[in-house]
């Protein structure tokens, strides 16, 4: 299995246990992740403990471009600028992976692509040993 093919399976996962564990977007209608509450639950510790132990640099220091659509063109964003909190990392990193791995005309990864992915792996695979609803959730699945 392909790194994108085990990040994919990852993400699907882990947004499913956040719907699951109560971390959706209030106000009703479809039931959607809310990986903003994650992001206030696991604290801007979690963003220090990512930094310290190195699991996310590139992700971190420069996130993906986002894929916009500019007079009916699709083009890729300008160079953001790097990620200075958590919920900056999931929402503009781990998220921004995901979308332009599936709606991002991502036919063939270079290497920052995959790099992102496995950094972007890396960063699920830790939150979901720091919040203690997802924790639980996964352990009882496993």
């Amino acid at each position: 299995m392909s790194s994108a093919e085990k990040f994919r399976i990852a993400i699907e996962r882990f947004d499913n246990a956040l719907q699951n564990c109560g971390f959706l977007i209030k106000g009703g209608g479809d039931a959607r992740a809310d990986w903003k509450a994650l992001a206030a639950d696991l604290g801007e510790a979690f963003f220090d403990e990512v930094n310290q132990a190195g699991i996310a640099p590139e992700l971190i220091a420069e996130p993906p471009r986002k894929r916009l659509n500019r007079d009916g063109t699709a083009e890729w964003s300008d160079k953001p600028k790097p990620l200075v909190n958590v919920e900056q990392l999931f929402i503009k990193g781990v998220c921004a992976v995901r979308a332009n791995l599936v709606h991002g005309n991502k036919i063939e990864l270079n290497d920052r692509d995959q790099r992102l992915i496995g950094e972007s792996y890396a960063v699920l695979e830790l939150a979901a040993t720091r919040s203690g609803r997802l924790n639980v959730f996964f352990s009882s699945r496993s």
